[in-house]
């Protein structure tokens, strides 16, 4: 081929035209205007607000301009309802389908999703829970505590965490840092968490992933004692490991200081009678946690 006869490169395209972006703005005002759901269905009303764009838009062979984008502001809302439930599957079925879809679309109204990974579009909706559910009945009619929800969703949150966070790899101890551990601080891996239930909402969960119904389960019994749970990401899947009292209350000091001040911090909140053991106990906990791939360091 001569150089005469090479293709010329094609020229770089031109700046949108104006009212391009202008359409644009106007179809995602659109697209995202929350669904009515004054007759208990999810009932699109974007057309009737957005009488201008409805003009630009062809009618179809089987649907008009108005109809085509009721599909569209519908199929929207439809998407991230989807992906909310499967976000937060415990708190979605505990309070029903239809009172989570309109938290949901309070939620994204605020927040819209603005990202490439859609399951993005959930990030915050625990604070947001945890701010918006000030009423100590969430849904009257099922008689629904605020408190359960919450902690429904900080499940929810804690399996969210353990299989969005980056992967990082588990703490190998040596032999030289045996003689250091008094004073070091050990640094938890990113995607575990550990949580306190006052109901068995952790086991609620588990059963519901099996449970094709989409009814609202029966709302569990108060348990007569609080319990402790780590959760985290395995290699055959989720961790959920359920914790002594003292258990957790060690992970969480040896969190937040050296080592050798959080033992002295649990000796001294721990019972009389309990002190005896506790250091044997500590070691068995300790070597676990290690084996568990709890921490990602120590310095």
């Amino acid at each position: 081929m001569t150089p005469s006869e090479k293709s010329t490169p094609a020229p770089l395209p031109g700046p949108p035209p104006a009212w391009l972006a202008d359409y644009q703005l106007e179809f995602t005002k659109a697209i995202r205007a929350p669904l009515d759901r004054s007759k208990g269905t999810l009932r699109s009303v974007a057309a009737d607000k957005q009488g201008s764009l409805v003009q630009q838009i062809s009618s179809g062979p089987m649907l008009g301009a108005a109809e085509r984008l009721a599909v569209y502001n519908r199929q929207y809302w439809c998407r991230l309802f989807s992906v909310m439930q499967s976000e937060y599957p415990l708190v979605s079925r505990l309070v029903g389908y239809w009172f989570f879809n309109e938290l949901a679309a309070q939620f994204l109204l605020k927040h819209p999703p603005c990202t490439a990974d859609i399951q993005e579009a959930a990030d915050g909706f625990f604070a947001f829970l945890q701010d918006t559910l000030l009423n100590s009945l969430v849904q009257p009619q099922r008689m629904i505590e605020r408190r359960l929800v919450v902690q429904a969703a900080a499940v929810d949150e804690a399996f969210r965490e353990a299989f969005r966070a980056p992967v990082e790899r588990a703490y190998e101890p040596s032999a030289a840092d045996a003689a250091k551990l008094g004073t070091a601080q050990l640094h938890m891996r990113r995607g575990f968490t550990i949580i306190e239930q006052s109901y068995p909402l952790v086991q609620l969960r588990k059963a519901l992933s099996v449970d094709t119904s989409e009814s609202p389960p029966p709302l569990p019994e108060k348990l007569k004692a609080t319990e402790h749970w780590l959760i985290g990401r395995a290699p055959s899947g989720a961790l959920q490991l359920q914790l002594e009292e003292t258990q957790a209350k060690l992970y969480h000091l040896c969190i937040h200081m050296p080592v050798g001040e959080a033992l002295a911090r649990l000796e001294s909140a721990v019972t009389k009678g309990d002190r005896s053991g506790l250091p044997s106990r500590v070691r068995v906990w300790l070597a676990q946690s290690v084996k568990l791939g709890l921490w990602s360091s120590i310095e």
